[in-house]
């Protein structure tokens, strides 16, 4: 999506951890890519701040790797989350 409208991003970290970019976003880090139910409670005490943009992000695909043997609780109910969802 950067090179459709010519913006060049070279970030200096890049991290997985929802938990972890928003904390470094509160600090002052940097902007933060993250679900808006993550940080509801943020937004709604002005913590945190949503940027508005005019174009619309594209969808993106996720995907799930498991052990059949050993399937958790947590697993079992993301998994019924996303099929749910998608069906």
């Amino acid at each position: 999506m950067c090179n459709k409208y010519n913006v060049s991003l070279k970030p200096i970290v890049s991290l997985t951890s929802y938990s972890l970019v928003k904390d470094l976003t509160e600090i002052g880090f940097g902007i933060g890519y993250l679900h808006k139910e993550f940080i509801k409670k943020e937004l709604d005490n002005k913590e945190l701040y949503e940027l508005k943009i005019k174009e619309n992000i594209p969808s993106r695909d996720i995907g799930i790797a498991y052990s059949k043997g050993i399937v958790g609780f947590a697993t079992k109910e993301l998994i019924n989350i996303i099929t749910k969802k998608n069906s």
